[in-house]
């Protein structure tokens, strides 16, 4: 038989066993190369498919914060403070528990109308995702405002709506800020629902007050229920800055500025505040000095006068001695101690740089400088450590000849006192300053 001859039962099989083998072949090199692209990343791509465009990002509500650290022993040079930028993934800070005494809950408010709500949206909708607000901006944002108040009591629902929710839209840092005409959205809302009033606007604020932590909403918020009905919201705005602060000082209030708290305090607490206000001594060795020296009749007198008697608080010494300049005036009590400070030597020569300032008619107030005051006449300081930002103006425009009289008084003890040479020139410039004040009688 001829070996080359082929079995007629085989020819047919042939052409297919041959494809099966180049299958197989085939087969395996697409699995090997499936293995290499996996093991040096992953599977192969899938095939492109077509998909919608991804949305615009969202402006977010926010709250921006100041950062917070250090602890300084004395008061720095002056300097303004600085400004931070918008933080947009910040948030509120907790809210409160609601506190006693805030008086009745508000009456049931009926549903937001669509029309308000969408206002309010509007309002919540600023686009400021690139840190700036322009004209076209601010006058809308007006406009939209403008429109709630004047729908009145039919707003009050959307607006409460909103602040629940515990969210805002700050615009300190952004530039053109400052024409939206507040700090932020909530603020906004809050001075809207205070031209709207009645009732239900006031029911809105009051509720708000028992739950938010956030130092100067509680005080605008305040300033808004007096100016409605005097009276109204002094036992709530003190209960609220009461535990607001001891929030603050156990630390769950972060970094923020608690400056208008001790206002809420000092206006409304009474000769009662004075307690929060030297407890709070530890922490805001400025803020509480300050706030103590304001408080009405010279009820934080004693605390200011046991403060710079206390061997063992060097720290706070400096804000207390300098607030007791500030009523040393028309405090005797305030007077005789800031004397005997001096004659012990006790009074640091940075200390009495500002007392000279403070007995040549410059006041101490919390907070930053207003707008429009000039800018040659005033000084500012911002502490690190609890965030204090305090300033000083001069306010000898109001002052009579016997106020004049008086600071002399204090000045002419001070030199008595000192023999530093470096205070006695600090104290002689203030009495010329003061002795300018005083006008010579008329003939």
């Amino acid at each position: 038989m001829n070996r080359n001859s082929q079995n007629p039962k085989d020819t047919p099989h042939a052409p297919a066993r041959k494809g099966v083998i180049i299958g197989i072949f085939i087969a395996a090199l697409v699995a090997v190369g499936a293995a290499i692209a996996f093991r040096k990343g992953g599977s192969p791509p899938a095939p492109p498919t077509e998909t919608a465009p991804p949305a615009p990002p969202q402006p977010k509500l926010f709250v921006a914060k100041p950062r917070l650290s250090g602890d300084p022993n004395e008061l720095p040079a002056p300097g303004p403070a600085p400004v931070e930028p918008a933080n947009p993934n910040a948030t509120l800070p907790p809210t409160r528990a609601a506190v006693t005494n805030l008086g009745p809950p508000s009456s049931k408010l009926p549903p937001p109308t669509p029309q308000t709500q969408a206002l309010v949206t509007r309002l919540s909708q600023l686009d400021v995702r690139n840190g700036a607000v322009t004209p076209e901006q601010a006058a809308a944002f007006k406009e939209s405002l403008a429109e709630l108040k004047q729908r009145g009591a039919e707003s009050v629902p959307a607006i409460k709506e909103f602040l629940d929710k515990n969210l805002d839209l700050a615009f300190g840092g952004l530039a053109g800020g400052k024409d939206l005409g507040a700090s932020s959205l909530r603020a906004s809302l809050i001075d809207a629902l205070g031209g709207i009033g009645g009732a239900d606007a006031s029911g809105a604020l009051m509720n708000v007050l028992q739950s938010t932590s956030v130092p100067g909403e509680i005080a605008q918020i305040a300033r808004v229920l007096e100016q409605q009905a005097p009276g109204m919201a002094s036992e709530a705005a003190t209960a609220a800055a009461r535990e607001a602060l001891a929030l603050a000082a156990s630390g769950k209030l972060g970094n923020q500025d608690v400056g208008p708290l001790f206002g809420v305090l000092t206006t409304y607490g009474g000769a009662g505040a004075v307690g929060d206000l030297e407890r709070a001594t530890e922490r805001w060795k400025y803020y509480s000095p300050i706030a103590l020296a304001q408080m009405p009749d010279g009820a934080g007198v004693p605390s200011l006068i046991q403060m710079v008697q206390d061997s063992k608080g060097v720290s706070g010494r400096a804000g207390a001695l300098q607030a007791l300049a500030q009523v040393a005036t028309t405090s005797p009590e305030a007077q005789t101690a800031l004397l005997q400070q001096a004659q012990q030597g006790r009074i640091p020569f940075a200390t009495m740089m500002t007392i000279a300032d403070i007995l040549a008619g410059h006041q101490m107030y919390i907070g930053t400088i207003p707008e429009g005051a000039n800018a040659a006449n005033t000084k500012s300081w911002h502490l690190t450590y609890g965030n204090q930002n305090f300033y000083s103006l001069p306010n000898t425009a109001n002052w009579t000849p016997e106020m004049a009289q008086q600071n002399l008084q204090v000045i002419d003890g001070l030199l008595a006192a000192n023999k530093d040479p470096g205070v006695t020139e600090l104290l002689q410039r203030a009495r010329n300053t003061v002795s300018g004040v005083i006008k010579p009688p008329a003939p």
